[in-house]
């Protein structure tokens, strides 16, 4: 697994929010991103930052309102979160995508292949994503790369994630790579779309997670702080760490449903067959003419079931 010393947070924590600056959220984010480039280590930054890549962060810094929130998963949340599917994009996108945020792994390791964190904020009629890469070169240091993605609400929605991804991937190619408002990274080929497609079906997942009935998951929150040297003068930043983890109440739930499967194990003369059935969001109706939806998890399941050895069935394939 790929480790990087300094989490992505603490990068984006960094970033000054610089006075008498105003305008729009790009002018900001430019004005911004140009004062700290032209002179980083006045700011703390021991090497040049990429400009392209202070505006984006800029973007989700001044997208947050008075708190940086950073949602931080430990391994076990990283895994239930992979191993549930949704199709296809819900029609209601999860509460947590009504606002900002930035989700990250608990440890300092990778939050899924070799993404170190994912960026959110919504921008008018546009959804935006920022995909932070860590990537290992050969001398054995770590680079950080973005993949970022601006989507329209209207046609995200309700697709399925792929399909989507691809579509603007083939029309940017087709208007060389000067398509607004789409899928934009800085190298276009099936491994960053991929890598897109994966964060983009992570962080859905995870919010409707969050709030589904028969989570897995609770967090707490917890203020950080650290100093920094700006312009010779230390300057404390502070933000929301929100650690999630799996709930008590699952956990208890699960230790009592091993006991159980245990007791029922080692019949005589009969074999136990299993059928695994992968987690998955169930958007169930309910209320008044069974008008409102809820979202409910459901946990991946392993279906177990005796039978006599006399009653199993075998299934000869042709040509074997």
């Amino acid at each position: 697994m790929l480790q990087e010393t300094v989490k992505f947070s603490e990068r984006l924590i960094r970033l000054p929010l610089l006075d008498g600056i105003s305008g729009s959220l790009e002018a900001r984010a430019t004005a911004m991103g140009n004062i700290v480039e032209e002179n980083p280590k006045k700011y703390g930054f021991s090497s040049a930052l990429r400009k392209n890549s202070l505006f984006e962060y800029y973007l989700l810094k001044l997208s947050f309102n008075r708190n940086t929130v950073v949602y931080q998963l430990d391994k076990a949340v990283r895994e239930k979160v992979l191993n549930t599917e949704i199709r296809l994009i819900p029609e209601k996108l999860p509460a947590l995508m009504n606002g900002t945020f930035l989700v990250e792994a608990r440890e300092n390791e990778m939050l899924l292949d070799d993404i170190k964190a994912v960026g959110y904020y919504a921008y008018e009629d546009l959804l935006c994503f920022l995909v932070i890469r860590a990537v290992k070169k050969r001398d054995g240091s770590i680079s950080e790369f973005k993949i970022s993605g601006t989507f329209e609400r209207e046609e995200f929605i309700g697709k399925s994630i792929k399909k989507y991804i691809r579509s603007l991937v083939s029309n940017k190619e087709q208007d060389g790579g000067k398509a607004p408002n789409s899928y934009t990274t800085h190298k276009i080929d099936e491994y960053n779309e991929s890598l897109m497609v994966k964060a983009i079906h992570y962080v859905i997942v995870f919010g409707l997670m969050l709030t589904a009935e028969r989570t897995p998951f609770e967090y707490s929150n917890k203020l950080q702080e650290k100093k920094y040297i700006e312009d010779n003068k230390k300057v404390k930043k502070t933000w929301i760490a929100r650690y999630v983890n799996l709930s008590k109440r699952y956990i208890k739930q699960k230790e009592e449903e091993t006991k159980r499967i245990s007791k029922e194990l080692g019949k005589e003369g009969k074999s136990l067959e299993e059928v695994h059935v992968k987690s998955f969001i169930r958007r169930q109706p309910y209320g008044k003419d069974r008008k409102l939806v809820k979202e409910i998890w459901i946990e991946e399941f392993k279906r177990k079931q005796w039978v006599n050895d006399g009653n199993i069935k075998y299934i000869v394939r042709g040509n074997e």
